[in-house]
């Protein structure tokens, strides 16, 4: 959710760790590695972590959804400015807006017969996925921790609203992408943060978008302007159109990575972002 490279990151971070130390504990909502939803999509995920490497213009849509930035993925990177995806929700939205992400999260979990509590742990401010390796008797796990009320941020000048449903929407994606069993997940083994949060930031795009439509009666194929472009060649990418284009391919494909790898997925990213790398 957040850049690991980010202030906000370590302070999500220091938040999680000093809840779970406190005296008592939190009882975190664990998932073990027979749970329906870890790893559905790994192999998915797998395959487009080796494939990307052959399209810089992935690399690039992935450093721009995280960092900011359309330049080539880097391991120093810093994240150039507040992301553009959390400027899709204004904060006066925020209630309807919950509403509609409850009913979205509760889908997802109704497939895997799994509730919110069984899957999602509330943690202040926080957008987390925690992997616990097995040790002393205890199963391998992977826990998801999220802002119970959601998060509101400001940025340039105006507060929008992040739903606590789409933050856990967002960390499943991660597990579904992180095969069971798996301690070091695929960030730390050379494919980077451009490439592990790519699928679920677009997933967020498209269900934050359509959460927004839902709350102003829009039909779900209107492109809506929102306030910030993502960073791309020239005057960038609208968050509409980028979420309209990535719905019709991830339903024809299954996955987002399935998504992004078939010609039409690659004619699209190639038309904002370069081909190439230094």
């Amino acid at each position: 959710m957040f850049s690991r490279k980010s202030p906000a990151w370590a302070a999500v971070l220091a938040s999680a760790l000093a809840a779970a130390a406190a005296p008592g504990g939190v009882v975190h909502a664990a998932l073990v590695a027979s749970s329906p939803l870890v790893g559905t999509q790994a192999k998915s995920f797998a395959a487009y972590a080796r494939a990307s490497l052959a399209h810089p213009e992935l690399g690039r849509l992935g450093h721009a959804l995280y960092f900011e930035d359309p330049s080539c993925p880097s391991k120093g990177a810093e994240p150039l400015g507040p992301p553009s995806i959390a400027t899709m929700i204004p904060a006066a939205d925020a209630t309807a807006a919950t509403a509609e992400a409850e009913k979205l999260l509760s889908a997802l979990l109704g497939r895997f017969g799994l509730s919110r509590a069984q899957a999602v742990s509330a943690v202040p401010d926080t957008g987390l996925t925690m992997v616990s390796p097995a040790a002393a008797g205890r199963p391998w796990s992977i826990s998801v921790l999220v802002a119970p009320q959601g998060l509101v941020l400001p940025i340039d000048g105006r507060a929008y609203f992040v739903p606590s449903a789409l933050i856990a929407l967002h960390e499943l994606g991660h597990v579904a992408r992180i095969a069971p069993g798996e301690t070091t997940p695929a960030r730390h083994t050379g494919a980077g943060d451009s490439v592990y949060e790519i699928g679920p930031a677009l997933e967020q795009v498209v269900t934050t978008d359509e959460v927004y439509k839902r709350v102003h009666g829009l039909a779900l194929d209107r492109v809506v302007a929102y306030p910030k472009r993502l960073p791309a060649n020239g005057r960038g990418l609208e968050l509409g159109v980028l979420a309209n284009t990535m719905r019709v391919l991830w339903a024809r494909y299954g996955t987002m990575e399935a998504a992004l790898l078939s010609d039409e997925g690659l004619r699209f990213v190639g038309g904002y972002y370069k081909s190439v790398c230094p």
